[in-house]
Protein backbone atom coordinates (compact mmCIF):
# COMPACT_ATOMS: atom_id res chain seq x y z
CA UNK A 1 0.00 0.00 0.00
CA UNK A 2 1.59 3.34 -0.75
CA UNK A 3 2.22 5.73 1.79
CA UNK A 4 0.79 9.38 2.43
CA UNK A 5 3.57 12.01 1.81
CA UNK A 6 3.96 15.94 3.07
CA UNK A 7 5.24 18.93 1.09
CA UNK A 8 6.49 21.88 2.99
CA UNK A 9 5.51 25.29 1.66
CA UNK A 10 8.61 27.65 1.61
CA UNK A 11 8.50 31.26 2.79
CA UNK A 12 8.10 32.75 -1.05
CA UNK A 13 4.66 30.27 -1.25
CA UNK A 14 3.66 31.09 2.01
CA UNK A 15 3.64 35.06 1.18
CA UNK A 16 1.96 34.71 -2.02
CA UNK A 17 -0.64 33.13 0.14
CA UNK A 18 -0.94 36.10 2.80
CA UNK A 19 -1.30 38.29 -0.03
CA UNK A 20 -4.04 36.92 -1.46
CA UNK A 21 -5.82 36.81 1.80
CA UNK A 22 -5.24 39.88 2.96
CA UNK A 23 -6.23 41.31 -0.69
CA UNK A 24 -9.49 38.87 -0.07
CA UNK A 25 -10.02 41.05 3.67
CA UNK A 26 -9.93 44.43 1.69
CA UNK A 27 -12.52 43.39 -0.56
CA UNK A 28 -14.76 41.87 2.42
CA UNK A 29 -14.30 45.51 3.99
CA UNK A 30 -15.52 46.86 1.19
CA UNK A 31 -18.60 44.53 1.02
CA UNK A 32 -19.45 45.09 4.33
CA UNK A 33 -19.28 48.80 4.20
CA UNK A 34 -21.44 48.50 0.96
CA UNK A 35 -24.05 46.10 2.90
CA UNK A 36 -24.24 47.79 6.06
CA UNK A 37 -25.19 51.10 3.96
CA UNK A 38 -28.40 48.79 2.39
CA UNK A 39 -29.12 47.42 5.78
CA UNK A 40 -28.16 43.98 4.83
CA UNK A 41 -27.64 42.72 8.13
CA UNK A 42 -27.65 38.78 7.43
CA UNK A 43 -25.15 39.84 4.72
CA UNK A 44 -23.28 41.69 7.13
CA UNK A 45 -23.29 39.25 9.76
CA UNK A 46 -22.03 36.49 7.52
CA UNK A 47 -19.45 38.60 6.00
CA UNK A 48 -17.98 39.51 9.30
CA UNK A 49 -17.74 35.83 10.39
CA UNK A 50 -15.83 34.90 7.22
CA UNK A 51 -13.28 38.13 7.90
CA UNK A 52 -12.70 36.36 11.10
CA UNK A 53 -11.47 33.31 10.19
CA UNK A 54 -9.21 35.25 7.79
CA UNK A 55 -7.46 36.83 10.30
CA UNK A 56 -7.03 33.19 11.71
CA UNK A 57 -5.90 32.40 8.27
CA UNK A 58 -3.41 35.38 7.54
CA UNK A 59 -2.32 34.47 11.03
CA UNK A 60 -1.33 30.53 10.26
CA UNK A 61 0.86 32.36 7.64
CA UNK A 62 3.76 33.20 10.03
CA UNK A 63 4.11 29.23 10.84
CA UNK A 64 4.88 25.72 9.04
CA UNK A 65 2.17 25.24 6.56
CA UNK A 66 2.12 21.47 5.29
CA UNK A 67 0.16 19.82 2.23
CA UNK A 68 -0.55 16.39 2.97
CA UNK A 69 -1.86 13.85 0.11
CA UNK A 70 -1.69 10.42 -1.65
CA UNK A 71 1.24 8.90 -2.99
CA UNK A 72 -0.82 8.54 -5.89
CA UNK A 73 -2.50 11.89 -6.42
CA UNK A 74 1.09 13.31 -6.42
CA UNK A 75 1.92 10.97 -9.05
CA UNK A 76 -1.16 12.58 -10.91
CA UNK A 77 -1.01 15.69 -10.18
CA UNK A 78 0.05 17.50 -13.22
CA UNK A 79 -2.75 15.29 -15.06
CA UNK A 80 -5.21 16.64 -12.73
CA UNK A 81 -4.65 19.78 -12.03
CA UNK A 82 -2.05 21.23 -15.31
CA UNK A 83 0.90 22.00 -13.39
CA UNK A 84 3.54 19.96 -12.05
CA UNK A 85 4.04 18.97 -8.27
CA UNK A 86 6.15 21.70 -6.72
CA UNK A 87 8.91 20.27 -4.72
CA UNK A 88 11.42 21.60 -2.55
CA UNK A 89 13.68 19.22 -1.32
CA UNK A 90 15.15 21.74 1.20
CA UNK A 91 12.26 22.86 3.05
CA UNK A 92 11.59 21.33 6.62
CA UNK A 93 9.39 21.62 9.26
CA UNK A 94 10.44 24.65 11.78
CA UNK A 95 7.95 23.44 13.96
CA UNK A 96 8.30 19.97 14.13
CA UNK A 97 5.56 17.56 15.53
CA UNK A 98 6.09 15.04 18.00
CA UNK A 99 4.53 11.83 16.92
CA UNK A 100 2.41 10.38 19.59
CA UNK A 101 3.34 7.01 20.72
CA UNK A 102 0.62 4.18 20.20
CA UNK A 103 1.01 2.86 23.42
CA UNK A 104 0.03 4.34 26.26
CA UNK A 105 0.50 3.84 30.30
CA UNK A 106 -2.57 3.25 32.36
CA UNK A 107 -2.31 3.72 36.06
CA UNK A 108 -5.31 2.57 38.03
CA UNK A 109 -5.74 2.65 41.92
CA UNK A 110 -6.70 5.28 44.65
CA UNK A 111 -5.45 9.21 43.86
CA UNK A 112 -5.95 12.29 44.98
CA UNK A 113 -5.08 15.28 42.77
CA UNK A 114 -4.01 18.95 44.11
CA UNK A 115 -4.08 22.36 42.38
CA UNK A 116 -2.84 25.14 44.33
CA UNK A 117 -3.09 27.62 41.47
CA UNK A 118 0.51 28.67 41.70
CA UNK A 119 2.34 25.29 41.05
CA UNK A 120 2.29 22.43 39.04
CA UNK A 121 -0.85 19.87 39.76
CA UNK A 122 0.28 16.96 42.14
CA UNK A 123 -1.34 13.99 42.49
CA UNK A 124 -0.83 11.35 45.55
CA UNK A 125 -0.91 8.18 44.86
CA UNK A 126 -2.81 6.97 47.77
CA UNK A 127 -3.38 3.05 46.79
CA UNK A 128 -1.85 1.17 43.45
CA UNK A 129 -3.80 -1.79 41.56
CA UNK A 130 -2.14 -1.95 38.17
CA UNK A 131 0.49 -0.20 36.04
CA UNK A 132 0.00 -1.44 32.43
CA UNK A 133 0.56 -0.65 28.67
CA UNK A 134 -2.48 0.05 26.64
CA UNK A 135 -3.01 1.17 22.94
CA UNK A 136 -4.01 4.82 22.80
CA UNK A 137 -6.99 3.89 20.50
CA UNK A 138 -8.47 0.93 22.91
CA UNK A 139 -7.52 2.66 26.65
CA UNK A 140 -11.31 4.31 26.47
CA UNK A 141 -12.70 0.97 26.67
CA UNK A 142 -10.65 -0.09 29.35
CA UNK A 143 -10.82 3.40 31.53
CA UNK A 144 -14.65 2.61 31.08
CA UNK A 145 -14.27 -0.23 33.12
CA UNK A 146 -12.19 0.97 35.43
CA UNK A 147 -14.76 3.90 36.50
CA UNK A 148 -17.93 1.74 36.26
CA UNK A 149 -15.76 -0.45 39.57
CA UNK A 150 -15.42 2.91 41.24
CA UNK A 151 -12.07 3.00 40.81
CA UNK A 152 -9.12 6.08 39.30
CA UNK A 153 -6.96 6.17 36.60
CA UNK A 154 -4.23 8.45 35.08
CA UNK A 155 -2.27 8.07 32.07
CA UNK A 156 0.97 8.65 33.02
CA UNK A 157 2.44 10.36 29.20
CA UNK A 158 -0.64 12.60 29.41
CA UNK A 159 0.31 14.05 32.53
CA UNK A 160 2.10 17.03 32.85
CA UNK A 161 2.02 17.44 36.73
CA UNK A 162 4.27 15.58 39.01
CA UNK A 163 2.93 12.02 40.35
CA UNK A 164 3.94 11.35 44.27
CA UNK A 165 3.57 7.44 44.94
CA UNK A 166 4.44 7.10 48.49
CA UNK A 167 2.62 4.21 49.99
CA UNK A 168 4.00 4.47 53.62
CA UNK A 169 0.74 4.46 55.88
CA UNK A 170 0.30 7.17 58.26
CA UNK A 171 1.63 6.57 61.56
CA UNK A 172 -0.76 6.36 64.38
CA UNK A 173 -1.48 9.29 66.69
CA UNK A 174 -0.17 7.77 69.61
CA UNK A 175 -0.50 10.83 72.15
CA UNK A 176 -2.77 10.09 75.10
CA UNK A 177 -4.51 13.10 77.28
CA UNK A 178 -5.95 12.89 80.54
CA UNK A 179 -9.40 15.45 80.75
CA UNK A 180 -10.29 17.22 84.19
CA UNK A 181 -14.00 18.49 84.42
CA UNK A 182 -13.69 20.78 87.52
CA UNK A 183 -15.70 21.18 90.04
CA UNK A 184 -16.52 24.81 90.12
CA UNK A 185 -18.84 23.59 87.06
CA UNK A 186 -19.39 19.58 87.35
CA UNK A 187 -18.57 17.24 89.49
CA UNK A 188 -15.46 16.80 89.88
CA UNK A 189 -14.14 14.00 87.65
CA UNK A 190 -10.83 12.76 85.13
CA UNK A 191 -11.08 10.58 82.31
CA UNK A 192 -7.16 9.02 81.19
CA UNK A 193 -6.40 8.13 77.99
CA UNK A 194 -8.97 10.64 76.09
CA UNK A 195 -7.08 10.52 71.79
CA UNK A 196 -6.73 13.87 70.09
CA UNK A 197 -9.45 12.94 67.68
CA UNK A 198 -12.15 13.04 70.54
CA UNK A 199 -11.87 16.25 70.98
CA UNK A 200 -14.32 17.66 68.41
CA UNK A 201 -17.08 19.99 68.03
CA UNK A 202 -19.49 17.62 69.30
CA UNK A 203 -17.71 16.77 72.59
CA UNK A 204 -18.13 20.80 73.08
CA UNK A 205 -14.22 22.08 71.79
CA UNK A 206 -14.46 24.83 69.79
CA UNK A 207 -11.83 25.14 67.07
CA UNK A 208 -9.20 27.14 69.31
CA UNK A 209 -9.65 24.70 71.65
CA UNK A 210 -8.62 22.11 69.44
CA UNK A 211 -5.58 23.77 68.01
CA UNK A 212 -3.96 24.48 71.54
CA UNK A 213 -4.80 20.87 73.13
CA UNK A 214 -2.95 20.11 69.14
CA UNK A 215 0.19 22.35 70.70
CA UNK A 216 0.09 20.68 74.24
CA UNK A 217 3.41 18.99 75.04
CA UNK A 218 3.57 16.01 77.50
CA UNK A 219 2.86 17.43 80.66
CA UNK A 220 1.32 20.50 79.82
CA UNK A 221 -2.09 21.80 80.34
CA UNK A 222 -4.85 23.42 78.90
CA UNK A 223 -8.16 24.55 80.32
CA UNK A 224 -10.81 25.08 77.55
CA UNK A 225 -12.66 28.80 76.35
CA UNK A 226 -15.52 28.62 78.39
CA UNK A 227 -13.60 27.15 81.61
CA UNK A 228 -14.50 24.23 83.25
CA UNK A 229 -12.61 21.57 81.68
CA UNK A 230 -8.56 20.92 81.95
CA UNK A 231 -6.67 18.66 79.68
CA UNK A 232 -3.25 17.72 80.00
CA UNK A 233 -1.39 15.52 77.89
CA UNK A 234 0.33 12.95 80.05
CA UNK A 235 1.89 11.10 76.77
Amino acid sequence: MKKNVSQVLPKGDKDIIKDALIQYERTLSCLIDKFEREGNESMVAQLHHNRHDLYSLIAYTEYDMVVNLPQEVKDNFVHKHGVDFPLYIYEVLKYPVEQESKWVTLITGDFSFIDDGVHGRECYVNQLTTIEKHLREDVGEVIDCVENDGGGWIIAEDYDGHIQMNFDKPKKDEREFQVVWLASHYDASTTHGVRINEFDEDSGYDFEDRENIDKLEVGGNYETQLGGVLVIRIK
